[in-house]
Order: C-alpha cells, then structure tokens, then sequence
C-alpha cells in the first residue's frame, strides 16, 4: 500500500507517469550504493519484526516483555561501541 501512494504521489508531482518511472528507474538503478544503504535497514528491520511474532508465539508473556526491553540496553551498548557515541549517567540510569 505505502509503494503504491508513494508513487502515486510522485506521478502527481511530476504530472506525467512516464517521467516518474523513469526517475523511479534511475534512483534505484543508477546508484546501487544509495540503494544498498536503504535496503539493508529495511531488511533488517523486516527480519526484526518477523523475529518479535516468532517470540511472541514461542515465549511467556513475562519472559517476552524482558528480552524486549533489552532491545533499548543493546541499542545504547552498540551506539557506544560502534558509533562511539557517549551517554551520561543519566541516560544509561533511565
């Protein structure tokens, strides 16, 4: 549904569909690095969603709600690893 009125709306930007599939084309073909850089957040994000339904279906209640809110401690932990980001005791409290 999102692709379609996203291009939807671009076909009406441009007011021609013709030129709209021939952008749509360009950006996703003529730089395949652009691409890559959103594709693999998206496919992560779709593989993360389809793991969170596998645990709600195969975990307790109680034992999902905690593995979940890791999901905020892990992202801290691996902002300040990776990106060297830095967090005070405040935020690492909360």
């Amino acid at each position: 549904v999102k692709l379609f009125c996203s291009f939807a709306f671009l076909a009406s930007e441009h007011g021609d569909i013709t030129v709209t599939v021939r952008q749509v084309k360009q950006v996703i073909c003529g730089n395949p690095g652009d691409m890559a850089r959103i594709a693999i957040p998206g496919l992560l994000y779709t593989l993360q969603n389809n793991l969170i339904f596998l645990g709600l279906a195969n975990l307790s209640g109680a034992v999902y709600q905690v593995t979940y809110q890791l999901k905020i401690l892990s992202t801290a932990v691996l902002s300040t690893l990776i990106l060297g980001k830095t967090f005070g005791w405040d935020k690492w409290l909360s």
